[in-house]
């Protein structure tokens, strides 16, 4: 069974090659598709069953990227989606039929051949697909063809191209006469020629058959030997033919040369006992060199996803990265051969999660005899410089050349930046140009830089939290170039002044990037303290001086209640209202300190209640109300009394001071006791210039008085609004004469009454 990896619209003269990327593991339930695009090969699931209680013939196409194209077993065609293609209902491969083939019409790369039997001896068969189909999906067009009629041939299949041409060898055992081949090309599938004649016995037609680098091997199941011969590709003959066997159980199934063709390996597919146990060595070897064998035993492990028994190792396939690859029959694990050129091999296994089956898919090995090998895929770190190798063949070309030293060398040293493919192009034995490639993946350098929230300046004996990015693998801190031991997180807390820089590296190879250096500055410590110039306690309207410690060169800003007042950037401050008030001072190098806050406490004066300037008509006494009492108030009237209350009897201007311990405040009121019973007017004057009782004289009056003098008749002779006491009725004769008197003040009321003249 041979998957074959095919490139389309290849140049006759000169065929091509690119390694392949996949290999196909049958499974009776779940198929899964190694991928070896990666450096390390990871498995893909098709969800896809063999659909059958076994699963043996696989095989599959891929482009020069190695993206599927086709893939084939015993139920059908898949397209590269994994869906069933038209046309594959009722072919007969069979899912016990150990191996399928397939190449591309020589003359049409955009068809294939499928070549398969029905189990055991039976008809050799073929079917094709036309890719041109279904927008490229492909299509089925042809099943069933039966190869030379009559004949019955085994189950291992082989197809080997023809160096330097598009042409192939098809082969396969033809039962109890020996190895028969087809030549494909343009004109189609010739006639068989049988080229060695040999007996696999009966029920031998079940082993697996490979070619590679010059050599053919076939696996005899049942009869616990294998059949090896040197092919010649070009002229499709056998030589040194010989027979080799092994201690096996039950029977040789798979068979697989080392990349260098010096070895030969092969599986027991069923070795285990009555009881369940492996018996015997399950894996073998032949040293062509040293005309040896060897044997292990390979242990079985089913407890991740069967609780069945493991029957045995299937099929073994080389992968592009020069392992062997053997599946355990009715397990989850794959066994992997790492190193199978060397005389003493290691083994590692893979786990699939998935009961796998005995087929493996293959390709067309004598694309690029293993003559000519290349180096494995290398992963490196930008900058790095890697050396490529090839081995066998001449006149080598590397592409691309740059960041080379020498494109026709068989070790070149390259510097990529980024990751590239190196394709190099080589003559093999037979003079065919080919051409191998390979990955040097570059990791680029992890980009880190240090940052720190506080800036770069320590002040005073604080610390700064030095931080760079997470998620490296390892982080190595520097202190004036030393390395700071013990120190391995994101992040520094540093307390000292100095050059400080880390470098980090990532988990996948251990590339190291370096930051850039940050250098760290200490300035000593800020203080800052507001003191009051002035009273914490202030009255209303009254001012404060707030100031704090002064430097030269230091910036202030000054804070209430925690909100920053703008334009407020000295070192005092003048403050009116009341609050909690404190200063940050920085210094030149931005250390700052932010002073305890002083609070400022506005009082407000008392309230004084005396009325306004008060009138008291009347001898009735006026008590005076400088507020009501309240708790630590105080009281001063200009006597000196201390009450909140002060009793009038006269008039005058008051004053009392009223207190509240911190503020006071004055109040002051003009009384005016006027009594209007102490009013005497006269009732005669006797105005003969003797200068007694000469006028007429208003006694205790008060305000402005309005007197009015009428004779006897009610004429007026006489009025004043303003009277001074200076009426002595001049110009009029004795008599009695009528007055009226009145005044401003409300307290003075209306007098009238008869005053005499007499001289």
């Amino acid at each position: 069974m041979k998957t074959i990896f095919l490139l389309l619209l290849l140049a006759f003269a000169c065929p091509c090659f690119a390694q392949i990327q996949n290999l196909y593991f049958n499974s009776t339930s779940n198929i899964v598709r190694l991928d070896f695009s990666t450096p390390s090969p990871s498995p893909v699931y098709t969800g896809i069953g063999s659909g059958a209680s076994i699963g043996e013939g696989i095989a599959h196409a891929e482009d020069r990227q190695g993206n599927i194209i086709i893939w084939v077993n015993a139920s059908g065609v898949y397209d590269k989606n994994g869906t069933l293609m038209p046309g594959s209902a009722g072919i007969l491969a069979h899912p016990s039929s150990s191996e399928i083939v397939l190449c591309p019409f020589p003359a049409d790369p955009t068809k294939y051949y499928i070549f398969y039997n029905s189990e055991f001896c039976s008809s050799l068969y073929y079917a094709v697909v036309d890719m041109k189909l279904r927008a490229g999906l492909g299509k089925v067009i042809s099943i069933n063809n039966v190869i030379e009629a009559g004949s019955n041939f085994a189950e291992g299949l082989e197809i080997i191209r023809i160096p330097c041409s598009n042409t192939y060898w098809l082969l396969s055992y033809q039962c109890y006469s020996g190895f028969k081949r087809f030549r494909i090309d343009a004109n189609g599938i010739s006639a068989g020629t049988l080229i060695q004649a040999f007996n696999a016995e009966s029920h031998n037609g079940r082993g697996e058959l490979d070619y590679h680098n010059g050599r053919l091997g076939y696996a005899v199941t049942y009869k616990n030997r294998i059949f090896l011969a040197d092919f010649d590709p070009i002229t499709g003959q056998l030589s040194n033919d010989r027979t080799i066997n092994f201690a096996a159980t039950n029977g040789i199934y798979g068979l697989e040369f080392s990349p260098d063709a010096s070895k030969v390996y092969a599986t027991d597919w069923h070795n285990r006992n009555y009881f369940g146990d492996i018996s015997s060595s399950n894996l073998f070897r032949y040293d062509f060199t040293s005309n040896t064998s060897t044997s292990w035993t390979i242990a079985y492990n089913t407890s991740k996803c069967s609780n069945t028994t493991v029957e045995g190792l299937g099929q073994i396939e080389l992968g592009k990265d020069g392992k062997l690859y053997i599946p355990h029959v009715n397990g989850c694990q794959i066994t992997i051969v790492d190193n199978p050129n060397e005389a003493n091999p290691t083994f590692s296994v893979m786990d699939v999660n998935t009961i796998l089956s005995t087929g493996v898919s293959d390709h067309i090995q004598s694309e690029f005899l293993q003559t000519i090998q290349i180096s494995a895929d290398q992963t490196i770190c930008a900058g790095e410089s890697v050396q490529l190798h090839i081995q066998g063949g001449s006149n080598y070309t590397w592409a691309p050349a740059a960041g080379m030293n020498n494109a026709g060398s068989s070790t070149p040293t390259v510097s990529p930046a980024v990751t590239t493919i190196y394709k190099v192009y080589a003559e093999n034995i037979y003079g065919c140009r080919d051409s191998l490639q390979t990955t040097v993946y570059v990791i680029p350098k992890p980009q880190v830089n240090i940052t720190s929230a506080q800036g770069t300046i320590i002040c005073g004996e604080s610390t700064l939290k030095l931080k760079t990015s997470a998620g490296f693998a390892s982080y190595q801190w520097y202190y004036n170039g030393e390395l700071l031991n013990d120190i391995s997180g994101d992040s520094l807390l540093i307390s000292e002044a100095g050059k400080y820089y880390v470098v980090v590296q990532e988990s996948q190879k251990n590339c190291a990037g370096t930051s850039q250096e940050i250098i760290i500055s200490k300035s000593p410590a800020v203080t800052a303290t507001v003191s009051i110039d002035g009273k914490a306690k202030i009255c209303s309207g009254e001012t404060t001086l707030l100031t704090s410690t002064q430097h030269n060169g230091y910036s202030y800003q000054w804070y209430k209640n925690n909100q920053l007042l703008t334009g407020e950037t000295s070192s005092q401050l003048l403050v009116k209202n009341e609050g909690n008030y404190a200063v940050q001072i920085t210094n030149s190098q931005q250390c700052s300190a932010l002073s305890q806050p002083v609070a400022i406490q506005v009082v407000e004066y008392p309230q004084v209640l005396l009325p306004s300037d008060t009138l008291v008509c009347g001898n009735t006494p006026l008590i005076l109300y400088a507020g009501n009492p309240v708790n630590g108030y105080s009281y001063l009237w200009q006597d000196n009394s201390t009450e909140n209350t002060l009793t009038v009897t006269q008039s005058g201007e008051y004053t009392v001071q009223v207190s509240n311990s911190t503020c006071t405040s004055t109040g002051k009121i003009q009384v005016q006791m006027l009594n209007p019973d102490l009013v005497e007017i006269p009732n005669v004057i006797t105005p003969n210039k003797d200068q007694s009782n000469e006028f007429f004289v208003v006694k205790n009056g008060f305000g402005k008085i309005h007197l009015t003098i009428y004779n006897r008749w009610g004429k007026e002779v006489y009025h004043s609004n303003d009277y001074q006491n200076n009426w002595n009725a001049a110009g009029l004769t004795n008599g009695a004469y009528f007055y009226q008197i009145s005044g401003d003040s409300p307290c003075f009321g209306t007098w009238k009454g008869i005053i005499s003249v007499l001289r």
